[in-house]
């Protein structure tokens, strides 16, 4: 038994939608009739994002996955008392993400250790299945995603579109991708054109970074859709990228494609 300590774990959640828009709930195995979405900790110096990929990988067995959005707050749950001195804390802090699968749904694993089977259940009836103590805040989260949820719903996109927004996700902070990358990468070698249009329209902004994506000679857009070539300038810089006369040098900033 450990002193409890007045703090929380830092966890993240996954509200997952299909491309009907429904929304995915695991069954625990180790608690048969309790649904919920996937969740998990995060490491010490983990970021949040990258702690969320691992985790549905880790529980889902799956990694085709775009983030869509991030709760601009935290919700808090305590745990049971035995739990909270078994551990020492009082309970978890999660922060809940938005997130298209655009995988096939035969792919989510029920061979790892976490979910016993999975549903796809709209959202008006996702609350209906979740276990008791978690639809308090599940009905918060649908409810601060639900504006995004129905432009989601109501303005379906190509999965070609939504590729190039994955391929631009994976750029990491402080390094850039040319339009013609990003094309080669989602199958449309001739495709950067098509890039550079969807990007200039990208509705996913900032969790999808456009202003990583520069030209093949390393210069900025000009018609940057998110300010300028100013604005990308000034995101770049903000990441570590250096900037001059508008360019980037790609011998020190392109992304490696291992």
């Amino acid at each position: 038994m450990k002193k409890v300590t007045n703090t929380y774990r830092s966890n993240v959640s996954a509200l997952v939608l299909n491309q009907a828009g429904e929304v995915l709930s695991g069954e625990r195995k180790d608690e048969p009739g309790h649904w919920q979405f996937p969740q998990g900790g995060v490491d010490e110096g983990e970021d949040l994002q990258e702690a969320l990929l691992r985790e549905l990988r880790e529980e889902l067995g799956v990694v085709d996955f775009l983030v869509l959005a991030q709760s601009t707050r935290k919700f808090r749950y305590l745990w049971q008392k035995e739990v909270q001195q078994e551990r020492g804390i009082l309970g978890q802090e999660q922060t809940f993400f938005l997130v298209r699968f655009l995988g096939n749904p035969r792919d989510l694993s029920v061979e790892l250790p976490e979910f016993s089977r999975f549903i796809w259940v709209s959202v008006s009836e996702v609350l209906e299945r979740i276990q008791p103590v978690r639809r308090k805040i599940y009905s918060e989260v649908l409810a601060d995603f639900s504006t995004l949820i129905s432009q989601e719903v109501a303005q379906p996109r190509s999965l070609i579109a939504f590729r190039i927004f994955q391929a631009v996700q994976r750029i990491p902070k402080g390094k850039v991708a040319t339009y013609g990358a990003i094309a080669k990468a989602v199958g449309k070698p001739r495709g950067a054109r098509l890039v550079g249009w969807m990007l200039h329209a990208n509705p996913y902004s900032p969790i999808v970074p456009c202003h990583r994506v520069v030209f093949a000679n390393g210069s900025l857009a000009q018609s940057f859709g998110m300010g300028g070539w100013d604005a990308q300038e000034a995101l770049l810089r903000d990441e570590g990228v250096e900037v001059h006369e508008k360019k980037v040098d790609l011998s020190k900033y392109l992304m490696s494609r291992s």
